[in-house]
């Protein structure tokens, strides 16, 4: 494991050459991306309910990476409001995240700021 800055690289290949775009050329020539991992706790007092979740799946929906939420022992890939809500995540949780695809710093910190946020939504009449 390489640690730079607030993320953590996985590495589980043995000869490697890096490159700034975080792809791995193993000696067999197939290319491998690296896999960055941050870590977020959940600041909404009511929790990631079905609003913030919307919120969360409209901002980064389409990224072609993929996107894994784990807490406890349960891990999902982050494609759809209804994976995300299928953690329960409530307020003072905290949550892995794992990204891998382009950009994977970039996105691992927008998912963080995401999950961090506190969401004021005003109360429907």
């Amino acid at each position: 494991m390489i640690l730079s800055s607030n993320f953590a690289y996985k590495i589980t290949i043995n000869r490697f050459f890096c490159f700034p775009s975080g792809t791995v050329i193993i000696n067999s020539g197939i290319l491998k991306s690296i896999m960055i991992k941050g870590k977020a706790i959940i600041n909404n007092n009511a929790g990631i309910h079905v609003r913030p979740s919307g919120v969360i799946i409209g901002e980064i929906g389409t990224y072609k990476g993929e996107i894994l939420f784990s807490i406890n022992d349960t891990t999902v890939e982050l494609t759809s409001v209804m994976s995300l809500l299928t953690l329960g995540l409530m307020k003072g949780d905290e949550v892995e995240i794992s990204v891998t695809g382009s950009d994977e710093e970039k996105i691992c910190t927008k998912v963080k700021e995401l999950m961090e946020r506190i969401y004021d939504f005003p109360p429907r009449q």
